[in-house]
C-alpha cells in the first residue's frame, strides 16, 4: 500500500461498502473480562505475532465466525495487527 493510500485508510474503512457500525451487544462483550481473557488466550497461541504478516505490534484478535460469539472455539479467532486487521474487514 502507497504512503497516499494510509493516510486515507481509516476514511476509505467508514465508506467501504460492506462497514457496519458494531451493535452495543458486541461491544458490550468486547469489553468483559471473559473475552479479555479470550483475546489474551489467542494472542498467546499465536505467540504474539500477526498471523497474517507476522507483526509484532498493535495485535487484534479477529472473528472469524460470529455466529458463536461469547462461545468462540479456537479456530473461531484470529491474530493480525491493526493494519491486517482493518484489510480483512475492508473487503469491497
Amino acid at each position: 500500500m502507497r504512503a497516499e493510500q494510509l493516510s486515507l485508510w481509516p476514511y476509505a474503512m467508514r465508506k467501504a461498502r460492506h462497514y457496519r457500525q458494531p451493535r452495543p451487544d458486541y461491544l458490550a462483550y468486547l469489553s468483559s473480562s471473559k473475552w479479555q481473557d479470550r483475546r489474551g488466550e489467542a494472542i498467546e497461541r499465536a505467540d504474539f505475532v500477526c498471523q497474517d504478516c507476522g507483526a509484532y505490534e498493535r495485535l487484534q484478535v479477529h472473528h472469524t465466525d460470529y455466529r458463536s460469539l461469547g462461545y468462540e472455539e479456537r479456530s473461531d479467532l484470529e491474530v493480525l495487527c491493526a493494519q491486517c486487521h482493518s484489510r480483512r474487514h475492508c473487503v469491497t
